[in-house]
């Protein structure tokens, strides 16, 4: 959810050139059974729905249909700057969530996005909150993570701390394999690593699995990328994988490569 309403917000400043406010509000909704909400087929039921307004140059309305498709980009006509592969991640994201995306923009007053969530009681939400660790380990698992945008992770950082992991993040793979080679002779070596496919000027969680492999040909490795259609990704066994998780990734998603790992 950081990458929607980090694409949307972007989206939003960028529309407002000359300036302009910015409204972000959300509030609880009741959907019932027959209502449509913006022609949106919602399931009946509660709802957080978060509106954010701009008063940017608004999208012109033939390119209202298209804003949700992969690098459609509106760049070129000089409205809504970057509106193209943001909203296609935002859209997928929104929906992966049981939710709802919908724009509605008026040119040169412009663009209000609402993003509907689905919302559950206070008693069921602690209910669902996950387990803290896998297995409840006695000792604590340390696990190498590569990752070369820092919110992300720090993001993926906490999810470990909260399943019961410590874990120590570099940012490029000759970092990546110089801290696997010297904690594998001390009293905690990592027990896996994740790997971002692709690393910005360096070597990528391919090629560093493959160093990886000859320092401890038992490495356990997990592999993540925002490339989710790349070959690597759909056949991540053949290239030494034990499991693959796309971008972005929720922590049940985390949890169930590491217990896939550690099978």
């Amino acid at each position: 959810m950081d990458a929607v309403f980090r694409n949307v917000v972007t989206n939003a400043v960028e529309a407002m050139h000359e300036g302009g406010t910015l409204t972000i509000k959300a509030e609880n909704l009741r959907v019932e059974d027959g209502e449509v909400e913006l022609g949106l087929s919602m399931h009946p039921g509660d709802y957080v729905r978060i509106s954010i307004q701009d008063e940017g140059k608004g999208i012109p309305e033939e390119d209202l249909d298209r804003i949700f498709d992969p690098y459609f980009s509106s760049k070129p006509m000089g409205v809504q700057k970057g509106m193209g592969l943001g909203l296609a991640v935002a859209h997928s994201v929104v929906i992966k969530h049981g939710g709802h995306i919908a724009v509605q923009s008026i040119p040169n007053k412009g663009t209000t996005v609402r993003i509907y969530l689905p919302a559950m009681p206070v008693e069921e939400a602690a209910q669902s909150r996950p387990s803290t660790a896998i297995g409840k380990p006695e000792a604590v698992k340390w696990i190498l993570l590569m990752e070369d945008e820092e919110t992300l992770g720090k993001l993926a950082k906490k999810m470990l701390k909260r399943l019961g992991f410590e874990a120590r993040t570099v940012k490029n793979g000759k970092d990546a394999i110089e801290a696997y080679e010297k904690k594998m002779d001390s009293d905690t070596p990592f027990e896996a690593v994740i790997l971002d496919l692709t690393i910005k000027g360096g070597m990528g969680g391919e090629s560093v699995l493959r160093k990886l492999r000859e320092i401890d040909p038992h490495v356990r490795a997990i592999l993540c990328s925002g490339y989710w259609d790349d070959p690597v990704m759909s056949d991540f066994d053949a290239y030494g994988f034990k499991a693959a998780i796309p971008k972005p990734y929720e922590m049940k998603d985390l949890k169930a490569a590491l217990e896939k790992a550690f099978r």
